[in-house]
This record gives C-alpha cells, structure tokens and sequence, in this order.
C-alpha cells in the first residue's frame, strides 16, 4: 500500500532520534538527513576530490576534512573514497577518539569504509574490502554466472595481435568490440569502445595492462536497478531507470538516469524477482546493504547484466527525490541505517516507489566534465521532471 512521505520521515525519525552517530561521507551534506531526523551527531569526517574548494559553513559538530588524490568523482566513489580513509587512519583513529572517548556512537558512511577505522564500534557501512572483490571487474562475470543472464565476455591478455581480435569478433559475433580495464573504475572511465583493431589494440596499450576484459557491444537500451540487502532473506528492490550515457573519444560516460516505467508489467515483476533472488546471493557473502546492478535490454526483451555496484549508486537521489519534503530526506536514512523492517514496510516503499516513478517520470542528470563555454539548456526533455 502506497504511503506519503510523512509516514517515511516519521519512519526515519524513530529508527535514528537520539542515537550517537559519527558521519562519514564526501562532504558533509550528504548525511545532512542523520542530523535534521533526530541523530546526535558527535563528529563528521568528510572526504573531498583533491583540489575541491571547502565549504564555510561552521558545523555545529566536530569536523576532519580530507582530500583525495583524486579529482574524478566516478574514481573517488569508487576507490579513492576508502583508500584515502585508509592513508589517513591515524588521523581518523584520534578524531574519532577525540569526540567518542567511550566508542559508543554508530559509524555511518555513504559508501564502504576500511574495518579498521571502527575499532570496535557499531557501523551502518559495508566493508570496502569485500565490496571491492564484488565490484572488481574481473570477478563480475564469475559473480553473475549462474545467478543472471550476463553480457559474454572474456579476459585475453597482452601481446592482443590481430588475431585474437578477429577471433574475438567472431565468437561474440560483432564487428565493435568493448575494452574494459579490470580491478575497480566507474562511469566508464576504464571502457573503451572499439570498432577496429588498431582502436582496441591503442586502448589495451594506453591502459598498461597485462590482462582486460573484452565484451561484444550490445544492441539496446542500458538500465540501472537498485535494491538494498536487509538479511538473507529480505531485499528491497526499487524500480529501475534508463541510463543516460555519453559517448566521448570512444569512451562511455555515464550522465544521469531517467525514471519512468518503461517496461511492461510482467517483465517488471520478473526484473524484480531476479533482483531480490541475487540479493540472496550478495548475502551469501555477508553483504549487507544498497547495491545496485546496471543491465542492457534487448529490444526482445532479454536483459543481459553486466556490471555490480555493492553500494549507493547514481540512481539513488532520484528515488530519494520522490520522498524528500522541505529538505528532508527520509529514504536516505532508512536504507543506510541497520533497522529492523517488517514486511508491510518493505512491500509499501516499493509499492509507493513504483506509484511516483509511475506518476511523475523524472530525469536526473549532471555534468561529467568540466564546460568549455556556457551552455544553455533551453527546454528539458518532453513529459519529464528535471531535477538539476
């Protein structure tokens, strides 16, 4: 049964009112909610992209800024974040000594911190280590298998001659090849697509690598879904969104994501129950938390998954949109909080999800590289809600 945002917020507010909690997260604002809903905040440690301007505003907590080596966000959500949490340990481990003496606060991070800054402490985080060997790119394929239907792909290894792209073609039956960069990148920054040998055989050199991964490119449309583990036996699952993806210089960049139900309701349902069967999965391997897992679809339908997220994803403040009042923001705090859900909660924020996505289609999209001129957007797209 679909419910209003007041019943979220309210939600909120008893899962976190009163409860001692320690913030991390790239800048400050992105956990702004866990302070307006009630959470006693002793502390934020902010993680900024190397270079980033800092904000004037004098907190009414305790503040450790650090910058990463790192100014691609795609990199810093991705890697940057936990590792630069991780050179700085010694600072993180006095601050958070400095204002939790008694370690009885909760860590609340964004995204998957190193285990060794909690030092015995409560967290609602995963840990980046086991989120990196899901996320991996070269373990992707491994993880799918079995569980969902996945792009073909396959790891070749350096001299990459002639050859071998021909006889790549020929098993993936297409004449344009994707290169991607193993290990963990984001936002296409390690994909490459190539439509000749000479293209793949530069990018494979470029990206200094003994080993990629090579897929076919894949006629259709590229989506995004997004769930949460609660425990073995729960996943929430939120509708899924079309990404909105630039091409630069052979390169895919991922732009936004556009809400609105594009799939008919039978293959929603399946897409739902696949989803929730490979939170099962994820849980298998202690996961608990946002994931989100990024997906072609056919234009016969079939869906061909090719990418994990063991975190919160792009798509995530769009659907936070829908439940936000006056700045409030319920839904952040329900998925990233460790409460305990009962079903009737579970069914009715991805009935209530589906009923606004439904509704009022949203189209959430951001810049991705530094302007050379000023641009003007002069209408946004027909029948959308644009939030910028």
């Amino acid at each position: 049964m679909k419910k209003e945002a007041g019943y979220w917020i309210h939600l909120a507010q008893s899962t976190i009112a009163n409860c001692p909690l320690l913030l991390v997260g790239i800048g400050v604002d992105q956990l702004r909610s866990f302070q307006t809903l009630g959470g006693i905040i002793r502390g934020a440690v902010s993680v900024l992209p190397c270079g980033a301007a800092i904000s004037p505003v004098i907190e009414p907590f305790p503040l450790l800024t650090l910058e990463a080596e790192t100014r691609d966000i795609f990199q810093l959500v991705v890697k940057d974040y936990s590792e630069t949490l991780f050179r700085n340990l010694s600072k993180v481990l006095d601050f958070f000594s400095s204002v939790d003496s008694s370690r009885e606060c909760t860590i609340v991070s964004y995204l998957p911190i190193p285990s060794t800054v909690l030092e015995g402490r409560k967290a609602w985080a995963q840990d980046s280590v086991g989120a990196s060997q899901i996320e991996d790119k070269s373990k992707t394929a491994e993880l799918l298998s079995g569980n969902l239907m996945a792009v073909p792909s396959e790891i070749v290894t350096w001299p990459f001659t002639r050859k071998r792209w021909d006889t790549s073609c020929r098993k993936f039956k297409s004449s344009r090849l994707i290169l991607q960069q193993l290990g963990l990148n984001g936002g296409g920054t390690g994909t490459r697509f190539c439509d000749e040998y000479p293209v793949a055989s530069r990018a494979f050199t470029y990206r200094n690598q003994e080993k990629v991964k090579l897929m076919p490119w894949i006629d259709g449309i590229p989506c995004n879904i997004m769930a949460t583990v609660l425990d073995h036996d729960r996943t929430l699952v939120f509708p899924p969104s079309r990404q909105i993806n630039n091409e630069e210089q052979r390169k895919p960049i991922y732009s936004g994501n556009d809400f609105g139900l594009f799939l008919p309701n039978d293959e929603l349902q399946e897409l739902t129950r696949e989803v929730r069967e490979f939170g099962r999965v994820l849980a298998n391997r202690g996961f608990v938390g946002p994931f989100g897992l990024d997906f072609i679809r056919k234009p016969n339908g079939t869906r061909l998954y090719h990418d994990i997220n063991p975190r919160m994803n792009g798509a995530f403040d769009s659907l936070a949109f829908y439940l936000s009042r006056d700045g409030i923001d319920p839904l952040r705090v329900l998925l990233l909080s460790r409460r305990n859900w009962h079903l009737d909660d579970i069914e009715a924020l991805e009935e209530t999800l589906l009923f606004h996505v439904k509704n009022k289609p949203l189209v959430r999209f951001f810049l991705s590289r530094v302007m050379e001129q000023d641009v003007q957007i002069k209408s946004p797209p027909q029948h959308r809600h644009v939030e910028n």
